[in-house]
């Protein structure tokens, strides 16, 4: 995940996603979605707090 961090550095993003086969989570400015939630990215960015 350094060079996500890395990434995220160098082109002043505020916030990564990362997708993978671990459950929910959130690592300081990445959010973590599992593979099955894929379609809820778009979700979860529109409607915050749902």
């Amino acid at each position: 995940m350094q060079s996500l961090y890395l990434f995220l550095n160098e082109k002043k993003i505020i916030i990564g996603i990362r997708i993978s086969q671990e459950n929910f989570s959130k690592y300081n400015n990445i959010e973590v979605f599992p593979l099955y939630a894929v379609t809820n990215i778009v979700d979860h960015y529109e409607n915050p707090g749902i």
